[in-house]
């Protein structure tokens, strides 16, 4: 799917129709894989923005962290580089309930390093 159609991918939550295209016999529902599935729906553009928002939400939150010496922060950015490492081995963004959890996850980081950016000044 992905050597096909790489720049803009096949649609968004199209992985399951259109799989059965490339290899007819399995019964296979998704990826196995997000960055994989998010690379063959919506294209490298999406995946490499992801991941620019991924990298920058952690780096920003480590160098906050060493800072201010937060660990709460700390603690969240370990669960969200956990659940992170965890797609490579599901599609967990893909289901509703932990795609919530992951973007409650990014908005309490991002909140609690503004929250030490405004108490530092």
């Amino acid at each position: 799917m992905i050597s096909e159609h790489p720049f803009f991918g096949m649609g968004v939550g199209t992985f399951m129709a259109n799989f059965s295209k490339f290899l007819p016999d399995s019964n296979i529902s998704y990826a196995h894989n997000c960055y994989l599935q998010i690379w063959a729906e919506t294209g490298i553009f999406s995946l490499i923005s992801f991941t620019v928002f991924i990298f920058s939400l952690v780096y920003l939150g480590i160098k906050n962290f060493f800072a201010s010496q937060d660990f709460l922060l700390l603690g969240l950015l370990a669960g969200v580089v956990g659940f992170l490492v965890h797609s490579f081995f599901e599609v967990n963004l893909y289901s509703l309930q932990l795609a919530v959890l992951f973007w409650v996850w990014v908005g309490l980081i991002t909140a609690r390093m503004r929250n030490e950016k405004l108490s530092r000044t």
